[in-house]
């Protein structure tokens, strides 16, 4: 469901944007609107990636040390209860963002509880990644609206609790934002990075989508999916946090990320030998339903398999034929009620037409339920 849904919100996307027009009007002298097509939009040069941006404050293992004593009990250990009562308080060891089980990575004795050794060896370990999170590599480009500081240095992540948001939007004074004043913050957010992702790919100004640009779309995010892959690695090998690589830790770096590509075409020559039939190298039509088939059989098995064992008794085997059987009846409901409503020839299937029809208006009550903050849509779909 969640693989559905997530292919839904990207075709949503960037179908969306082909349907913003490009073309703006303005009125001339006799009153009547004339279209003034949009100037071609000049590609956004990458910012260049700066200086560590801040510097943490020293670490501190003797406060630190006296804060977790505060929540260890007379073992001296924090316990996964322990750990849960103190989570969040105000000057204490446990902070929002700490986990229970990010910490247990740190259990070196595996007994389920954590001594203050391994506690600092956790905290001196978030504090380099938090580290490298506030810091760019030096002398690298950073793709445009890809992390670090975009498309402009001191860019920073839109919210809608934002005190500059919260005054735009705050139409009645009371220094919040109702829920039709968020509804409008939002919409507007979606608008306007439906905008620009026209601005930025529709190179033409026809307001659609042609092959070209749509290709360019998809090299564009490949160079940003590698860069960002770059920064990773370069975070991940950069172990006294200074924002750049020595020799021995670029040594490592190239060690390590070859191990990790050898790993990667391990596993996808296992996903080939397994699902690939035919053995032409290539994924069909029919291979594809029959992947998809097997993933969702394992994960009603893992939904189904309450104890954990990794394997269905025959209750759970019980409980997971009924329960699929009337997931099957939902998903069979759902078509027909799709076809009657799109199967405008009525021969009973959808055609490709039909089916642009079908998932254009998926997009548009997508983006009707972005405008409206996420309310309820109107039966059927259609914003109109």
């Amino acid at each position: 469901m969640s693989r559905t849904l997530l292919c839904v919100v990207v075709a949503g996307c960037i179908g969306s944007a082909a349907l913003v027009r490009a073309e703006e009007t303005k009125t001339d002298e006799t009153g009547e609107k004339a279209e003034v097509k949009k100037t071609e939009a000049k590609p956004v040069k990458p910012a260049k990636s700066v200086k560590p941006v801040k510097k943490l404050p020293p670490y501190n293992p003797v406060a630190e040390r006296a804060k977790f004593f505060k929540v260890a009990g007379k073992d001296n250990e924090i316990d996964a209860r322990e750990f849960a009562a103190a989570k969040g308080k105000k000057d204490g060891f446990v902070r929002k963002t700490d986990t229970w089980s990010a910490i247990m990575k740190y259990d070196k004795d595996k007994n389920k509880t954590i001594s203050w050794f391994e506690a600092d060896a956790y905290r001196r370990a978030e504090r380099k990644i938090a580290q490298a999170m506030v810091t760019t590599i030096t002398g690298q480009a950073l793709p445009a609206g890809g992390g670090g500081t975009g498309r402009g240095e001191g860019r920073r992540r839109w919210r809608v609790g934002d005190p500059e948001t919260i005054k735009q939007y705050d139409k009645d004074g009371d220094g919040k934002l109702s829920s039709a004043e968020r509804s409008a913050a939002w919409g507007a957010r979606a608008e306007g990075m439906r905008r620009d992702f026209m601005k930025r790919y529709d190179t033409n100004g026809d307001g659609n989508l042609d092959e070209k640009e749509r290709a360019a779309i998809r090299e564009s995010f490949r160079a940003r999916l590698a860069e960002w892959g770059r920064r990773a690695a370069e975070r991940r090998y950069d172990k006294d946090g200074d924002g750049t690589l020595n020799a021995e830790e670029k040594a490592a770096m190239e060690t390590g990320e070859a191990a990790r590509t050898a790993e990667r075409e391990k596993r996808r020559a296992e996903f080939m030998a397994k699902y690939d039939r035919d053995g032409d190298g290539e994924i069909s039509s029919e291979e594809r339903r029959a992947i998809g088939a097997d993933f969702r059989r394992r994960w009603a098995e893992r939904r189904y398999d309450k104890d954990r064992d990794g394997k269905l008794n025959a209750e759970e085997k019980a409980a997971m034929e009924a329960g699929e059987a009337a997931r099957a009846a939902e998903r069979e409901k759902r078509d027909r009620e799709r076809i009657e409503k799109y199967d405008k020839d009525r021969d009973g299937k959808l055609s490709d037409e039909e089916r642009r029809a079908m998932y254009g208006d998926m997009r548009r009550r997508f983006w009707g339920g972005f405008r409206r903050g996420g309310g309820a849509r109107p039966e059927g779909g259609g914003t109109e």
